[in-house]
């Protein structure tokens, strides 16, 4: 008999492991199956990105021109009220309407209607543009002003427009303030 008396099935018998390293590079197509699966996520990942970004710049703009239409009714009456000073500022605001990014063709259009009526008297257009003298010697001052900042909407419409402004509105727009 035995020193010990325990079962001998507990006791696993020694084996020899063996560890076989391969030195050669896998297929291409276990690399492919291997890394497939990261590509597919960040392609989700950045797609989902780029379009939640879209729908934001979209909202933004679509926010920003709701925004600018209430400015451009306000800025149109201001062009056309008795008060010279207001008609002033409704003329340089247009002119910024006009020049944003958020306006077309079109807007430039409708924002054209505005400097159609002090630039079309003829007595207004040849007294300016044949006056070399400081628009601030003239008869009325303020309605001069008036006058540079419609011959200064003119040329922004026009510009935004493609079309070539006439020489006279050029030197009117010249003008200082």
């Amino acid at each position: 008999m035995s020193a010990y008396a325990g079962p001998a099935y507990l006791i696993p018998s020694p084996s020899r492991i063996e560890i076989i390293i391969h030195e050669s590079d896998g297929a291409w197509w276990q690399i492919v199956a291997a890394v497939g699966p990261l590509v597919v996520i960040l392609g989700v990942v950045s797609f989902a990105a780029i379009g939640w970004l879209r729908l934001r710049d979209r909202k933004t703009k679509a926010g920003s021109r709701s925004d600018w239409w209430p400015r451009a009714v306000w800025a149109l009456e201001a062009s056309l009220e008795d008060d010279p000073k207001r008609r002033e500022v409704g003329f340089a605001a247009l002119q910024l309407l006009n020049e944003s990014s958020l306006s077309g063709k079109e807007e430039s259009l409708i924002i054209a209607e505005a400097w159609r009526s002090p630039l079309r008297d003829v007595r207004t257009l040849s007294r300016a543009a044949e006056n070399e003298s400081d628009p601030r010697t003239s008869t009325d001052p303020r309605e001069e002003r008036v006058i540079v900042r419609a011959a200064r909407l003119r040329l922004s419409t026009d510009n935004k427009q493609g079309i070539a402004s006439p020489w006279w509105v050029k030197e009117i727009a010249k003008r200082p303030l």
